[in-house]
């Protein structure tokens, strides 16, 4: 089975065709939020769990636009090792592209057309944070991309991507005026920062996740998805606190740089609006 194109592979690959044909990755993602608000009721099962559950839930972003062996865009989410819609960075992934796409063409309409599915997705989103400390956790499964790692409550990953989308979604809703959705997102930011310092930061890096195993300080590159994701968009700037947790990170898996000496990188809770 050939899947097409995936969502998380997307988030990635489309600054540089969006710097190509910024009109091919807008269309892309438009189309993409047509599948978001749609359901698939067929129930099906997972092959790492063996559940059963239907193949595409509404208000959750697919995983992929399907087989082109069958339906595609008519019949998402081909992959069938999980059940995508607990997975927990999928629906942030589809914001910060939304965002991203807006940064690059600035077509307004575009956002407001957008804005109604980030919002829907962002709500789906926010039942994975359970303990309402303005932070998702993981569910102690393989619950995102990486689909054999499995994860338990917050963690650097998702932990920052989250981060990154509520605070694409104050600019946004910002951009558009809704200054009672930019409050709620912004009240949810200041909240959600302080528990990803609290519960990650050990004092040279961010912890793979919170729990305690002997996984749990792991360095994960990927912690500087969410960080670079803003960066990428202009998000970035302003006076903040400078962290060495992304220098630390490469400095672990490839060696003293620079003369031996570590980079200065990047502290997500820097994240200034």
């Amino acid at each position: 089975m050939l899947v097409l194109v995936t969502l998380p592979v997307l988030m990635l690959e489309a600054f540089c065709s969006s710097f190509c044909c910024p009109s091919c990755v807008t269309c892309f993602v438009s189309s993409a939020a047509v599948a978001v608000v749609n359901e698939d009721v067929q129930p099906r099962q997972y092959l790492m769990c063996g559940q059963t559950s239907q193949v595409k839930m509404k208000n959750v972003v697919p995983h992929d636009i399907g087989d082109p062996d069958d339906e595609p865009w008519q019949r998402v989410n081909a992959y069938l090792m999980h059940d995508t819609a607990d997975w927990k960075d999928l629906n942030l992934k589809f914001v910060l592209q939304v965002y991203r796409d807006y940064y690059l063409t600035r077509d307004s309409q575009y956002l407001r057309d957008m804005w109604p599915v980030c919002q829907a997705v962002m709500e789906s989103e926010l039942k994975f944070d359970t303990d309402n400390d303005g932070l998702i956790e993981n569910g102690g499964f393989a619950d995102q991309t990486y689909d054999a790692w499995v994860v338990h409550g917050a963690s650097a990953y998702c932990g920052g991507l989250w981060l990154a989308a509520v605070c694409m979604m104050c600019k946004m809703a910002e951009v558009l005026g809704d200054t009672e959705t930019r409050q709620k997102y912004l009240d949810i930011l200041n909240k959600g920062k302080e528990a990803f310092e609290r519960m990650l930061w050990n004092g040279k890096y961010y912890n793979y996740d919170s729990s305690g195993s002997n996984t749990s300080s792991s360095i994960m590159s990927d912690q500087c998805a969410g960080q670079w994701f803003l960066g990428a968009c202009g998000l970035d700037q302003g006076e903040f606190e400078v962290r060495e947790g992304a220098a630390w990170c490469g400095w672990a898996k490839m060696g003293s740089v620079a003369g031996g000496k570590q980079q200065q990188g990047w502290h997500v809770l820097g994240i200034t609006l």
